[in-house]
């Protein structure tokens, strides 16, 4: 089963009691028809990545209290005490954290009809980072990153909406609404604006029917959201013209109408407007 750990051969003894358990608990599952073997398998994947992304980032932060561990170096009477204490706190972070996002997933799923759910659909990405990481050592480049998935966090979840993933220097995200996308952008831009180190973010987002399926979304709304964003200067956002009445009333002075057509790549020719992500001066010429 794919939960994200290294495969082993058939000979190999890599599991035991507690596993086969889990995998007995779930059997019954799929016997009883309440999941499928596909959903079985989707979710077990979906695990898998999580957690390794999880327990490779407690690790990074753990990593100096490790060496220290391994090599003898801590007063013997502390020897036995820090790392495990840490491990154990982390773990229960984990299942907090799994609780509460649990009860806010079950809380959507109530509110919201099945297939497609119309959602406003936003990608922010930072300008320029390939050049840019090129002229940066492997620290600059963490602490950029770290920087940016603050930003974002800190936008997103402050605003309304939700994080579906973070890819490096790009993130994608729901909201509610149009509205609250655009906000969030401007958070996020705010928020960059703040770190001289970090380049500036352009934008795309897009309102309609989204799927959302293990915890990711899809759909010709996040599509275009993507394509928009490809095509926005830095430090604006970009959104179909026949979403933008509620940002233009809002926000008009910052609105630039893009009078001919903009051709994306896989969708087609779609009328769309620009807005700067921030007030106070006019955003980087595309370059």
């Amino acid at each position: 089963m794919p939960w994200g750990s290294p495969e082993v051969g058939d000979e190999a003894v890599a599991f035991g009691p507690a596993e086969i358990e889990i995998l007995r608990r779930i059997d019954s599952f799929v016997d009883a028809s309440v999941l499928t073997e596909d959903d079985v398998l989707r979710l077990a994947r979906t695990m898998g990545v999580a957690l390794s992304r999880v327990t490779d980032a407690q690790v990074e932060l753990l990593a100096a209290a490790i060496r220290v561990e391994l090599s003898g170096a801590h007063p013997p009477e502390h020897q036995d005490d820090v790392l495990p204490a840490a491990i154990e706190a982390m773990g229960e972070a984990v299942t907090y954290l799994w609780t509460h996002h649990l009860l806010a997933a079950l809380t959507r799923a109530l509110v919201r009809e099945e297939g497609a759910v119309d959602q406003a659909v936003g990608f922010a990405d930072m300008t320029g980072f390939s050049r840019l990481s090129r002229s940066l050592g492997t620290g600059a480049i963490a602490r950029l990153i770290d920087a940016f998935e603050a930003a974002v966090f800190d936008a997103v979840t402050s605003l309304g909406g939700r994080v579906i993933k973070l890819i490096g220097d790009e993130v994608l995200f729901v909201a509610p609404d149009i509205m609250v996308a655009a906000e969030i952008t401007m958070g996020i831009a705010e928020r960059v604006a703040a770190n001289d180190d970090m380049p500036p973010i352009h934008c795309g987002a897009a309102y309609g029917p989204a799927v959302n399926v293990g915890g990711d979304v899809f759909g010709p709304t996040v599509n275009l959201a993507a394509r928009l964003t490809s095509v926005a200067r830095p430090g604006t956002l970009v959104v179909p013209r026949v979403d933008a009445d509620p940002l233009i009333e809002r926000w008009g002075d910052r609105v630039r109408r893009i009078h001919r057509l903009t051709d994306l790549k896989g969708i087609g020719q779609v009328r769309s407007v620009a807005i700067r992500l921030s007030g106070d001066e006019e955003p980087v010429a595309a370059g």
